[in-house]
C-alpha cells in the first residue's frame, strides 16, 4: 500500500463505516468518477473525502450540508471577481483539442487545498495547476515509473488546454483520461495533453473556491527530478503560454 492508498483508507474509514478502498487509489477514483460523470459534482460522500485527501498538500475537508464545510478554519480561496478577471474571452463547445483528453463540468471534484496553495501553484489566465512548485512523484514498488497527483482549478465559463512540450514529451504524461493500469503506470498509460471545459457560473460546487471548477488527476514521469515544459492555451486561435513545472527537488526556470 502506497502513501496515496493510505490517505484513501483513512478518508474512507472516517467518512463511511466499514468502507474498504480498492487496490489502487488512482484507478479507484478514476473508475468511480467516470461511472458517475452524468451527475455534476462528486457523487458520494466517500469519494469526496478520498479525493480531498489525495491531493498531497490538501487540508482534509469533506463537503457537509449545502453551503457548509466540515473542515475547521476553511480558506475562502479566490473571489468571484478574481475568477472573472482571469476568464477566457471565449467559452467554446466542450470538445477535446487534438492530442488531448477532455475534462468537463461532470468531471469536477470538491476539495480544499492548503492556505498557501497559490504560492505553490502555476497560474495562467483562468487555469491553476495546484501544488506543483514543485510536484512530487513516487512509486509503490509495483509501478515501473513514478506517478503523482495533479489538482487543477479552472475559472467558470472557461475553455483551456495544456500540452506537454519540448523534450518533456519523451518522459512525461498526464493521467486524466480513462485507463486501466492497475497501479502499474508507464508513459503509455497517460496523455500528452488535457482540455478543460469548466462549469457555467453557478453550476460548479463552489463551496471552497466559488467561481472555479476543480479537477483532479495525475501524471507519470520517466525520470525524476525533471523540469517539465508545458504549453497552455487560454483561447482558440491564440498563442500558448509556456510554463515549466519542476518534478522533484530541482530548481527550474519559471518560464
Amino acid at each position: 500500500m502506497n502513501d496515496f492508498e493510505r490517505r484513501l483508507t483513512e478518508a474512507l474509514h472516517v467518512a463511511v463505516d466499514q468502507a474498504q478502498p480498492s487496490g489502487r487509489l488512482m484507478e479507484s477514483v478514476m473508475r468511480r468518477r467516470r461511472r458517475r460523470r452524468a451527475r455534476v459534482g462528486v457523487a458520494s460522500f466517500a469519494v469526496t473525502a478520498a479525493v480531498a485527501l489525495a491531493v498531497p498538500l490538501a487540508i482534509p475537508a469533506v463537503r457537509g450540508s449545502a453551503g457548509s464545510s466540515t473542515s475547521p478554519g476553511s480558506h475562502p480561496g479566490p473571489s468571484r471577481s478574481d475568477a472573472s478577471r482571469s476568464r477566457s474571452a471565449t467559452f467554446a463547445v466542450p470538445v477535446a483539442q487534438p492530442g488531448t483528453v477532455l475534462q468537463n463540468c461532470s468531471d469536477q471534484i470538491e476539495g480544499q487545498y492548503a492556505t498557501d496553495w497559490r504560492s505553490q501553484s502555476i497560474h495562467v489566465g483562468p487555469l491553476w495547476l495546484i501544488d506543483v512548485r514543485p510536484a512530487y512523484a513516487t512509486t509503490d514498488g509495483s509501478s515501473p515509473l513514478p506517478f503523482g497527483n495533479l489538482g487543477v482549478n479552472v475559472a467558470d465559463d472557461s475553455y483551456v488546454w495544456v500540452k506537454v512540450a519540448g523534450r518533456a514529451r519523451d518522459y512525461f504524461r498526464f493521467l486524466f483520461g480513462a485507463f486501466n493500469a492497475n497501479g502499474s503506470y508507464t508513459l503509455r498509460s497517460g496523455e500528452t495533453g488535457v482540455t478543460f471545459t469548466s462549469c457555467r457560473a453557478g453550476q460548479e460546487g463552489g463551496i471552497y473556491y466559488p467561481g472555479y471548477t476543480q479537477f483532479w488527476g495525475g501524471f507519470v514521469v520517466a525520470k525524476s527530478p525533471a523540469c517539465v515544459t508545458l504549453d497552455v492555451w487560454t483561447r482558440p486561435g491564440g498563442r500558448p503560454t509556456r510554463v515549466i513545472m519542476p518534478v522533484g527537488s530541482l530548481r527550474c526556470p519559471r518560464r
